[in-house]
């Protein structure tokens, strides 16, 4: 077990106990190893019948005193030469490494002295732990830190959840580190302020202590991962197939409302970001998200306005910024998620014609999600219910893929969808037809769908135009995701479709 930065500590000054992040390297866990992750700090996934396991630096967790001595020294010296900064970033996070570096070798060979720096490094310009497993955040989805004293697990793309070999020394570490971490954000994780819920970067931060968090602290940190939410990606992921997505791309031409439901960390808002590509260029969007800023756009649409929802700020919350956002005159209305009130007003304004897509969550589909919508707390009006168009269900399974599992159109009576039959629904009936389900795209069923009959009326298409149109736009979307270089590339060549440019 290596617990560097208690086992020798020199001369600690005020400068030092500002930046200085203690936390401790466990033994490697022993088992199959399942895979070999290639970067600095060395690190593997293992597995036993324990259970899967995150380590780093299996070959620093047994250290001689006289190397822990050493990195003893190394870290002093970069605090002392920090200290004089009116400002310490991550851009001298290079320089801190050097500088432990270049002492170190006064006193052990080249190899374990550049672990040793990268360690100083992380404890003193980094975020001591935190900043090691971001190394690898292509990887990781979610950091989380159950009590300071146990050890941090992850979940990872690939192996699902992992415990890892490293913790922190106390639960003051714990608040030094997270409070650095989200620094940019002018908040803090305090007795006055015990529970931090924020977006900083990529990253979605949610930390409590106690008396909310009866282990003394706890923290969950979401990353976002590298690059873009695109079509390309979902079909990589194997989240969704051409065929889903140009069927959604219909869909939202037609301007239909769409809600994705699923449990948390399913994919939601990553398909919802996905799907805002396919909206055309000159639309108005107005966005509405309460607290954290998840719907960051990668889109060269023209006329795009975000705005927060927050009881922080008073009245205007989400369902104040709703209503506000309808005087704006959208095209299309997005919210972040719909947890209550703010439902209500959604509904409402979709019944004035102002379509809009949004995340829920809920394990459930079809009919579910329409009970869910009408009752408590968020108790849309059975009149106004009728305004959602179509539902797609998202699942992930056990090792972190996520899939769309299901995608339903809402056919309403008082809308003249169908003529008779249907589920009741307040003084209205409602059919769901499953247009994907279990993942499986069915052909037939897009044939007689809404989605389909609508753009035909609306483009003068005889029947089976649509259909046509619909393996059109599955193949150009399969070419355009294979040639784009990047995602507005990809963004670029689908503004394009059917413009002859």
């Amino acid at each position: 077990m290596l617990n560097i930065f208690t086992a020798f500590k020199p001369r600690q000054s005020v400068q030092e106990q500002a930046i200085g992040f203690c936390f401790t390297l466990d033994e490697a866990q022993n088992g199959k190893i399942d895979e070999e992750i290639p970067l600095p700090l060395q690190r593997y996934v293992v597995s036993n019948k324990f259970g899967k396991f995150y380590s780093l630096c299996p070959d620093l967790t047994r250290l001689k005193p006289s190397d822990l001595r050493a990195a003893g020294i190394a870290k002093h010296a970069v605090i002392e030469a920090l200290s004089a900064k009116e400002e310490i970033t991550m851009q001298d996070f290079d320089s801190a490494k050097q500088m432990a570096y270049s002492k170190l070798l006064a006193h052990i060979g080249p190899v374990l002295a550049n672990k040793l720096a990268l360690l100083v490094a992380h404890d003193t310009v980094g975020f001591g732990p935190l900043s090691m497993l971001l190394e690898d955040k292509g990887n990781i989805e979610e950091i989380e830190i159950n009590s300071p004293a146990s050890n941090i697990s992850i979940y990872h793309a690939r192996h699902g959840r992992c415990t890892t070999n490293l913790r922190f020394n106390s639960e003051q570490d714990f608040r030094n580190t997270l409070n650095k971490f989200v620094s940019e954000t002018n908040k803090e994780l305090s007795d006055a302020s015990p529970i931090v819920d924020v977006q900083a970067g990529d990253a979605r931060i949610h930390a409590q202590l106690k008396p909310y968090s009866i282990n003394g602290a706890c923290a969950t940190i979401r990353l976002n991962g590298k690059g873009e939410p695109s079509l390309a990606h979902l079909v990589k992921k194997g989240t969704a197939d051409f065929d889903i997505l140009a069927y959604l791309w219909l869909a939202i031409e037609n301007k239909m409302s769409i809600a994705i439901s699923g449990a948390p960390a399913s994919g939601k808002t990553t398909l919802l970001l996905s799907l805002l590509s396919l909206v055309p260029r000159y639309s108005r969007i107005v966005t509405i998200e309460e607290d954290v800023n998840e719907l960051k756009f990668y889109s060269n649409v023209i006329s795009c306005v975000s705005l927060n929802g927050s009881k922080r700020f008073g009245d205007v919350d989400a369902k104040a910024q709703v209503i506000n956002a309808l005087r704006m005159r959208p095209d299309v209305l997005v919210v972040g998620e719909i947890r209550g009130a703010e439902a209500r007003e959604l509904f409402a304004g979709a019944n004035l014609g102002v379509p809009f897509f949004t995340t829920m969550h809920s394990n459930d589909s079809g009919i579910s999600v329409v009970k869910r919508l009408m009752v408590k707390p968020m108790s849309v009006e059975p009149n106004a219910i009728s305004a959602l168009d179509i539902s797609v269900q998202m699942v992930q399974d056990g090792i972190g893929q996520r899939a769309i599992n299901e995608v339903s159109e809402h056919l309403w009576l008082s809308r003249a969808e169908i003529v008779e039959g249907g589920i009741e629904v307040g003084d209205d009936r409602l059919r769901i037809d499953p247009i994907v389900l279990n993942s499986a795209f069915n052909a037939k069923a897009a044939k007689e769908s809404k989605v389909l009959g609508t753009y035909e009326r609306k483009n003068g298409l005889g029947r089976g135009g649509a259909a046509e149109e619909l393996r059109c736009r599955s193949d150009f979307l399969k070419h355009a995701c294979n040639e784009a270089k990047s995602p507005l590339d990809l963004i670029e060549r689908i503004h394009r479709y059917g413009v002859g440019q």
